[in-house]
């Protein structure tokens, strides 16, 4: 997430304030190399230069962080520069004059120190020339501050177009599977029911089996509403249709107990949302242990979802597709719904296998 960034005042983090100690340590010694070398000034006064460029940097920060930032901050108050840009020369050269006299009380060999017309002139001329640095200064520092807003709204753009072309990559693959699945309802359920009467005599357990699997397929094709979602009954009586007929698939007994309290048909949430808790249990986890029954708890409180599973793991490796389920889920609550709103734990621990879902009923 981007930092809040001051449009008017450059700020000073560890990183700046190393640059402006470096950029202030070339320049000084520029300035002083020329003093030195090129006129005929005594070292022994060197130590008079400290306060000199003390000053020349407060005109300079309170030029960038003060004079600037209040005048330029909203439009119509360059005027500001009028009336603060003299008071703070002037005060300047009140400053330089004081410093002035201040050295003379240190000074072996005291100057004639006078606020004269050569005194004020010579630091109205150094005064306006830090301004100007300072100035220079800010305004590149606002020009880059400007560009890399401009940068970081167009990499925004970008992001933003990004996911829309991954959602609408979403849902042309939602709809290309949606057209490929799409079976005539009434010829399956008629088939269905064909082959159910015809084996109802001869194989109860499979006229069983057909029909629970009509009715699954029934919610699968028909139990989706104009908006997207089912009603919390129609999806619990899904879970229980597949859990049945699961254990009629198999020649042994698979050991699952479905607990379902308060659930009622006034609450909608995604379809299928469930089926996925209890399809991963089924896919990956041992049913066969009658001590150690795999337990899926559905239940309604205070207009919150709550469903909690746990299950023994198999003792070898998952099958091809362990976790996608889980993640498609994580997926559709993302978009569905805020963060506040859901809430899905998943852990394991000794062999078994503990999720703990809440979701806010709307």
């Amino acid at each position: 997430m981007d930092q809040p960034v001051n449009a008017t005042r450059p700020g000073f983090s560890a990183r700046h304030l190393a640059y402006h100690a470096l950029a202030w340590t070339v320049f000084i010694l520029y300035e002083l190399s020329i003093v030195f070398y090129v006129s005929d000034t005594r070292l022994d006064h060197a130590w008079e230069y400290i306060g000199y460029y003390a000053l020349n940097m407060l005109l300079f920060y309170t030029t960038s962080q003060l004079v600037l930032p209040l005048a330029f901050r909203k439009k119509g108050r360059l005027y500001l520069l009028l009336l603060l840009v003299p008071l703070q020369l002037s005060g300047y050269i009140l400053l330089e004059y004081g410093l002035e006299h201040l050295y003379n009380t240190l000074r072996s060999f005291p100057r004639q120190v006078t606020l004269n017309q050569r005194f004020v002139v010579g630091f109205i001329w150094r005064g306006t020339y830090f301004f100007g640095l300072s100035t220079t200064f800010w305004f590149v520092w606002r020009t880059l501050q400007h560009q890399r807003r401009i940068s970081r709204m167009e990499l925004r753009q970008l992001e933003g177009a990004r996911a829309r072309a991954e959602l609408e990559k979403d849902l042309a693959t939602a709809q290309s599977a949606y057209l490929q699945a799409q079976i005539n309802p009434h010829f399956l359920f008629n088939t269905l029911n064909f082959i159910f009467n015809q084996v109802q005599e001869g194989a109860p357990k499979a006229s069983e089996s057909v029909l629970l699997l009509a009715e699954v397929m029934r919610h699968s094709l028909t139990g989706v509403q104009a908006d997207g979602k089912t009603s919390l009954s129609a999806e619990v009586s899904h879970l229980r249709h597949y859990v049945s007929l699961n254990q009629l698939r198999f020649r042994f007994p698979l050991y699952i107990q479905l607990d379902v309290q308060g659930v009622t048909g006034n609450y909608r949430l995604p379809p299928l949302l469930l089926l996925t808790f209890v399809e991963n249990i089924f896919k990956h986890g041992d049913l066969t242990d009658a001590a150690s029954p795999a337990t899926v708890q559905v239940a309604c409180r205070d207009g919150w979802l709550h469903v909690a599973t746990q299950n023994k793991t198999r003792p070898f490796p998952p099958v091809q597709g362990f976790g996608i389920g889980i993640r498609n889920v994580r997926t559709r609550l993302e978009r569905l719904y805020l963060s506040h709103e859901y809430r899905l734990d998943i852990r394991e621990d000794d062999g078994n296998y503990y999720l703990n879902f809440q979701l806010k009923l709307l």
